[in-house]
């Protein structure tokens, strides 16, 4: 190995290195400086922001004091549920339909219909609340909904056993008929209606003692609620803020039209929305419990905390600028070293390929030249010692004048694939036929042989026809040059996959003694140099270029007991026949 080469690669590995920190010392020395100036502004405008949020806070908490109360709100106090108890009219009328009732109840909605409409409009109620049962016990959710209207629009209400109102269980009979038919949006409707109807004298532990059917969440949590302002009614005083039960929590404030309650939920994300529309979505969701760091009150809201962003501001290090100044200067330095060393580099191995490249072509010239020469100057001076032997020397001059071409015509396909000024003209070919046509052109050569031919697998394969031939007349060119002792060659064509194919091509030749197993990847590994061999590599470093451009495998291996496979492998044309006919 060469000293200067090993060194230079060192310096050009650590240059890379050095600039990879370089570049990461500037990203942290900026990192930290856009971190300072944030801080830095951030401290400067906390004032200006918390004069924002108030200013958003009041402004929120004073339009929902003028605005029209939503549905979701609760007007307080609600209304006391001091009504007399709903008991059976006491005149002949009611006693007469009761007892048609009990001897006919076929006809029992009719009779209660026409109670109704006979009855005293304090009576009529009765008579409703009765159909509406009897309305529900038979399904018919579309008139119970009927008569509930009529009972929600009557000017009597009365108290029932239940401790609610007639108003308040007739509401809550209707909504619970949406559930039935799986109309969420009509069920929160008639619960809105609750609102505004007069409160219960016991108060429901949770809504799952008061419906049947499972509630939906959204529903469940404006009934707790509406429990929790129920409670609030009871209360002895009334006064602005939040108050709160175990799992909820609401905000009474002073409305235009009175107090009015509003759940935790609908406030949190109203004016959390406000907020984020203002540039604030940043910020974390406003709490009524106040954080333990960075808190803040916001104006109006009787109780509603906001966590402002931390508030740490690092001092600027006395060298910040010089260092930063430094590192710039160090990493242009250093890329430009950089950029020098690589492209030494890239010429001292350009110069040693071209180098190597005219070595081997000056060395695969030199033999049929001279042996040209020396057949030329023995014919020129007549040293033969009849026609026979001057027709010999004549036939011997053809030949090498032959080898001399096809060599320069190597080289030059060589030097144009090195350039990839060619492109292979990929067709599908069948790996034996031409084969046995390169065979029978060599079989002068190969005259007294043992040729072994084993096709196994007989697909076609994508390559350029006279790129593949080049590519085994090599090989046979190989084999006649370092085997030709033993005169045996081995053809093995085999399938390894549904798309690839290999083709070797070995001999019994003295093989290579450092190979004793495995194999060498041609690819991009050279075979071990050995003096007896000869030849300078030229046409294997051909076969090498066209395997490339192919995308394919070039491999030498053992061959037992002796001798060399030279392996290559190809594209197979199953998938792709149709697309190069």
């Amino acid at each position: 190995m060469n000293p200067d080469k090993h060194k230079t690669s060192n310096r050009y590995q650590l240059s890379l290195v050095l600039i990879l920190v370089s570049f990461l010392l500037l990203f942290f020395i900026s990192y930290k400086a856009l971190s300072f100036q944030q801080q830095y502004l951030s401290r400067q405008n906390r004032d200006k922001m918390i004069a924002q949020l108030d200013q958003i806070s009041q402004d929120f908490f004073s339009k929902l004091a003028e605005e029209p109360i939503p549905l979701l709100a609760i007007p307080m106090p609600m209304e006391n549920s001091s009504y007399p108890s709903l008991s059976v009219p006491d005149n002949d009328l009611a006693r007469l339909t009761l007892a048609k009732i009990s001897l006919n109840r076929d006809s029992k909605l009719v009779n209660l219909t026409e109670a109704e409409l006979n009855a005293q409009p304090q009576e009529q109620d009765f008579w409703r609340y009765l159909l509406l049962k009897q309305y529900l016990e038979k399904e018919n959710y579309f008139q119970t909904r009927k008569i509930a209207f009529r009972i929600l629009n009557s000017n009597f209400d009365y108290l029932l056993s239940s401790g609610r109102t007639l108003k308040t269980q007739t509401a809550l009979v209707s909504a619970e008929t949406f559930l039935q038919e799986n109309n969420i949006e009509g069920f929160k409707k008639w619960l809105y209606r609750l609102r505004t109807l007069p409160a219960p004298v016991s108060i429901p532990e949770s809504p799952e003692k008061v419906f049947e059917t499972r509630l939906p969440d959204s529903a469940r949590n404006w009934l707790n609620f509406l429990f929790l302002c129920y409670q609030k009614t009871y209360a002895p005083e009334l006064n602005p803020g939040w108050f709160y039960s175990r799992s909820t929590r609401a905000l009474l404030i002073q409305h235009q039209n009175g107090l009015v309650a509003f759940p935790e939920d609908f406030i949190i994300e109203s004016i959390s929305k406000r907020l984020a529309d203002s540039g604030f979505s940043d910020l974390k969701q406003p709490q009524t419990q106040k954080p333990e760091h960075n808190a803040h009150l916001l104006a109006r809201s009787n109780g509603l905390w906001i966590e402002l962003p931390a508030d740490q501001i690092d001092r600027i290090p006395g060298g910040f600028f010089l260092l930063l100044t430094l590192t710039t200067i160090g990493i242009l330095g250093l890329f430009r070293f950089s950029l020098y060393e690589w492209q030494f580099v890239q010429k001292r191995n350009l110069l040693e390929e071209e180098e190597t490249f005219f070595r081997q072509t000056a060395h695969d010239i030199k033999t049929p030249l001279t042996t040209v020469r020396f057949l030329a100057e023995t014919i020129c001076l007549r040293r033969y010692k009849d026609e026979a032997q001057k027709e010999r020397y004549l036939g011997q001059l053809l030949t090498e004048s032959e080898k001399a071409a096809e060599l320069i015509d190597q080289l030059l396909l060589s030097a144009r694939l090195r350039k990839q000024a060619v492109k292979a003209d990929l067709k599908p070919i069948s790996p034996p036929f031409r084969i046995k046509d390169l065979l029978l052109r060599f079989k002068p050569r190969f005259a007294g042989w043992e040729i072994r031919e084993e096709f196994i697998c007989s697909d076609d394969i994508v390559a350029d026809p006279d790129m593949f031939d080049r590519v085994i007349i090599n090989l046979f060119e190989n084999v006649l040059r370092h085997a030709s002792d033993a005169k045996i060659l081995h053809i093995r064509v085999e399938s390894v996959s549904e798309n690839d194919l290999l083709i070797g091509i070995g001999d019994q030749g003295p093989g290579l003694g450092d190979l004793k197993s495995g194999k060498i990847d041609l690819m991009h590994e050279a075979l071990p140099y050995n003096s007896n061999r000869g030849g300078s590599g030229t046409g294997l470093m051909l076969v090498k270029q066209i395997i490339r451009i192919h995308s394919g495998e070039f491999f030498a291996e053992p061959r037992q007991p002796k001798g060399l496979w030279m392996t290559t492998r190809w594209k197979t044309a199953k998938n792709d026949r149709d697309s190069y006919c």
